[in-house]
């Protein structure tokens, strides 16, 4: 519902294209014509949309005088179509880009998903969904060790009924228990229901280096 006195969301208007001389004479004062473009696009929400047709005007500005029936003649003259405006296809690039990305965005958190969980690392964080049940709440696990069979575990102390509190807490810091579990990496695989990953970014070994010894000598380092 739209308030009356306010515009509408839909709004059809045009922008200029072409402005050119044209070796037409005005039949009035004998100054030369010029040729001038519109292109008409579709405004959705002040975002131009979509361009559908073009509106020509063959002028003379000497007089102020339009002449249409000269414009046909004109049209067949040129031989270089006018192109639409690539601005005028903004709201339908956008539309597009809303409903792709999210699909790309999902498929590319998939594929790390999968690769995470084909080669797991030592502080890989999974969050988990025991036995997969949309009641059951959400838990993390932090891989502390791994062998050629076997990944070693600390579950966390918290559960979460919200996949948002759980990544929020993944990102700033989670508790977890001091015991250690052992799973079977098949079972990992196969049988945890994981609902998200998350592997810290490789660190710079050598920035790791001295971070480490100028803590053992308890200094501050940015």
């Amino acid at each position: 519902m739209f308030f009356y006195g306010y515009p509408s969301p839909i709004q059809f208007k045009e922008t200029l294209i072409l402005l050119e001389a044209t070796s037409h004479k005005c039949p009035q004062c004998q100054e030369e014509l010029y040729l001038t473009k519109f292109q008409r696009y579709l405004s959705l929400f002040y975002i131009p949309t979509f361009p559908y047709t073009k509106r020509s005007v063959l002028a003379c500005y000497n007089c102020d005088t339009d002449f249409d029936h000269i414009e046909s003649q004109l049209s067949v003259e040129r031989s270089d179509p006018d192109k639409k405006p690539w601005w005028t296809w903004s709201g339908t690039i956008l539309i597009l880009f809303l409903i792709i990305s999210p699909q790309f965005i999902t498929t590319e958190k998939g594929r790390l998903k999968a690769s995470i969980i084909a080669s797991p690392q030592i502080g890989d964080v999974l969050v988990i969904r025991p036995g997969g049940h949309s009641k059951t709440p959400y838990q993390m696990i932090k891989i502390v060790k791994i062998d050629s069979h076997h990944i070693y575990i600390n579950e966390s102390t918290h559960s979460y009924s919200h996949i948002d509190n759980a990544l929020r807490d993944a990102k700033y810091g989670v508790f977890y228990s001091e015991s250690i579990e052992k799973l079977p990496l098949t079972e990992l695989r196969s049988s945890i229901h994981i609902v998200d990953v998350i592997r810290q970014k490789a660190k710079n070994p050598v920035r790791q280096l001295i971070r480490e010894a100028q803590t053992r000598r308890n200094l501050k380092i940015d």
